[in-house]
């Protein structure tokens, strides 16, 4: 079994909702502080940013489906 986590697996909307969430729990990590929330936010921006789950690519899933790839 191989991986490759290069391949996008985000699509647009699951990248919009992500970026969202991501921005809200930084905000919340802030206001609470609670860095273990604020870390969560930025992985979430960073997986949204790269268009690439690894929890997508373990379980072979992908929100992107008639999508272009990504860098293209």
């Amino acid at each position: 079994m191989s991986f490759d986590f290069r391949k996008a697996n985000v699509g647009d909307s699951d990248r919009a909702i992500r970026f969202l969430l991501g921005f809200g729990l930084i905000l919340v990590g802030f206001v609470h502080h609670s860095r273990t929330v604020g870390v969560i936010g930025v992985l979430l921006i960073l997986t949204a940013y790269l268009r690439t789950c690894p929890v997508y690519t373990l379980i072979d899933f992908k929100t992107n489906k008639g999508e272009a790839p990504a860098g293209k």
